[in-house]
């Protein structure tokens, strides 16, 4: 055996052992990312404050469904049409609203000019399920100047939550502090400190 061939055995061994440590290291950065909770919603100072009771709503949907708050635990997602992140967040939304059936969702979308693109993000994004209003006054009555925005409502009409959602996990964070007792949940504290006490822009 020449010098050549230890060469290409070498080589071949080193490459071998490389790829199993990247395997070792792909392994050990999921089981890490699995042990992470939900990344919480970015803070912002927009909406009402957390604990103040939130505007009342009674009006129906884009399906001539009623919509009422106080009443249910509730997320109010406010979003513009011609947003792009929010569209991306759609998806997500869908997904979300069927996996919490115990949670009302409310998209609460700015007017357009051309109303039809509601029916298509509706239609597009499988949002059926979900109470989809076109309201600037809403916008307005909580105080929302970005999007995509949520404000979690518990059952008693009070503001457990708010902050920028752009995607899955921003959205299960804030359901984490709207079904969480913040007087005997250390977590649901420590949630609501992080995602919400912030009154950074």
């Amino acid at each position: 055996m020449n010098i050549h061939d230890v060469s290409l055995i070498l080589l071949w061994i080193l490459v071998i052992c490389e790829a199993l440590a990247l395997v070792i290291l792909a392994r050990q950065i999921g089981a890490v990312l699995v042990r992470l909770p939900p990344t919480a919603a970015r803070p912002a100072a927009d909406g009402p404050d957390i604990n103040s009771l939130a505007p009342p709503i009674k009006t129906t949907d884009l399906f001539d469904r009623p919509v009422n708050l106080p009443g249910l635990s509730s997320l109010l997602i406010f979003i513009s049409p011609t947003c792009h992140m929010c569209q991306e967040l759609m998806p997500a939304l869908a997904a979300f609203s069927a996996d919490t059936p115990a949670c009302q969702i409310i998209i609460i979308a700015s007017p357009v000019p051309d109303s039809s693109g509601h029916a298509l993000m509706v239609k597009r994004y499988g949002l059926t399920r979900i109470s989809y209003l076109i309201s600037e006054d809403l916008h307005a009555l909580y105080q929302i100047h970005r999007s995509p925005y949520a404000v979690a409502v518990d059952a008693s009409g009070r503001v457990r939550a708010k902050g920028m959602v752009n995607n899955r996990d921003h959205l299960d964070s804030l359901l984490l502090a709207l079904f969480s007792d913040p007087s005997t949940d250390p977590v649901g504290v420590s949630l609501n400190n992080r995602v919400l006490s912030s009154t950074e822009a």
